[in-house]
């Protein structure tokens, strides 16, 4: 996987918009067993051109990939939960 994350990622930006969301809403899956790859996956979710879609699918991708990203900072707020509540 590692040698073909850069391919695997071009599908967040998929020629169809639903093989695009679906792949994004799983990409924490990816995240949660391949944890190095978190920075090159959150990288190209932050900076995925969404202008070949149409507004009202752009939005909905955004909204995916928002929540994608939350969910892949959740768990890794959850793996480190002891360091965060010694800096509170």
């Amino acid at each position: 996987i590692d040698k073909h994350i850069d391919s695997l990622l071009s599908h967040i930006r998929d020629e169809k918009p639903i093989t695009s969301r679906q792949f994004i809403r799983l990409l924490h899956r990816l995240a949660n067993a391949k944890p190095n790859l978190i920075p090159t996956i959150t990288q190209s979710l932050s900076e995925a051109d969404l202008s070949c879609y149409q507004d009202n699918m752009a939005a909905l991708i955004e909204k995916d990939i928002q929540q994608t990203l939350q969910t892949i900072q959740k768990s890794g707020i959850e793996d480190n939960d002891e360091i965060d509540t010694q800096e509170s």
